[in-house]
């Protein structure tokens, strides 16, 4: 089997910015803690862990001087940001450029007395830290839509968001809002590498896709329905362990590897790695997992 690999792997510049700021302060002496996950990666949290860098979900503590809070890449809302900084240690911001602009925005359209709409998962840090910014109303599909009520309407999303679903939800929603005013909202580099994936696969010669990802991040999943849509087994994984046992290693073809924008740049080497020398038959199949396509 020949093993393809994309141009744009690893972590995101928004990511990678957060991870430097973290291991920064950890190395300075400080003891980091941030604020939810740094981005969606059990691997990327467990090297943080090793590194005395934890997770601090909002339980009440004791802070001492070394104590520091690190806002994750999704976000926060700007009222939370300010309780941290009244209640607890310093705090430094590691949230990505763009959803901080995305922010800004929000805040700047809303004050000029535009209504909020923002498509993405009512859940997501991202999208609960976005719609502290103003009124926001979250929409995951046109039943979440309000009335219209005659006012200019704004329309934004999640940075990850599927395209082919918010292409369908922006529709919808210009049908009923006709002044509606469409905010570029998806990360440039989630972009780039959905379109390298769809060029990729365009011409049928791939017959399995390797998305490197862990199962929480929204950009691995999109990527993985990219794969889909065009008729190609996938499996989603972050480490090869969690591969299925059904790739069919021996009678040829092509397999491509992807990642999600959390994906550590030495975990997608090491796929790599590991997908090279199995389909050059240097080691069996035994040990690996075998829940077939994800």
């Amino acid at each position: 089997m020949e093993i393809d690999r994309c141009r744009h792997c690893g972590l995101c510049g928004g990511v990678r910015r957060a991870l430097n700021l973290a291991e920064r302060l950890a190395a300075e002496g400080r003891r980091v803690h941030c604020c939810g996950e740094l981005a969606h990666s059990t691997l990327l949290q467990n090297f943080l862990r090793e590194g005395g860098i934890s997770v601090w979900t909002g339980e009440e503590r004791h802070w001492e001087r070394r104590d520091c809070l690190l806002i994750p890449t999704h976000g926060i809302s700007p009222a939370r940001r300010e309780r941290l900084r009244s209640e607890g240690p310093d705090q430094f911001d590691g949230t990505c450029p763009i959803v901080r602009r995305n922010g800004e925005r929000i805040r700047r359209l809303s004050a000029e007395g535009f209504r909020i709409l923002l498509f993405g998962k009512k859940n997501h840090p991202e999208v609960v830290g976005l719609a502290g910014q103003g009124p926001v109303a979250i929409c995951e599909s046109e039943s979440d839509l309000p009335r219209p009520d005659g006012r200019r309407t704004a329309l934004f999303s999640q940075t990850t968001a599927d395209g082919e679903e918010l292409a369908h939800f922006a529709a919808v929603v210009r049908d009923r809002f006709p002044n509606l005013k469409a905010v570029p909202s998806l990360c440039r580099e989630v972009l780039l590498r959905r379109k390298e994936l769809y060029q990729a696969l365009a011409d049928g010669s791939y017959g399995w896709v390797v998305v490197v990802a862990g199962e929480r991040s929204a950009n691995g999943r999109a990527l993985a329905a990219i794969a889909r849509r065009a008729g190609v087994a996938v499996a989603v994984a972050e480490r090869p362990e969690e591969l299925p046992n059904c790739i069919p290693w021996g009678v040829g073809g092509r397999l491509l590897i992807a990642s999600a924008t959390s994906a550590p740049d030495w975990a997608v080497d090491g796929m790599e790695q590991f997908l090279r020398k199995r389909a050059g038959g240097l080691f069996p199949a035994a040990g690996l997992g075998g829940a077939g396509p994800i």
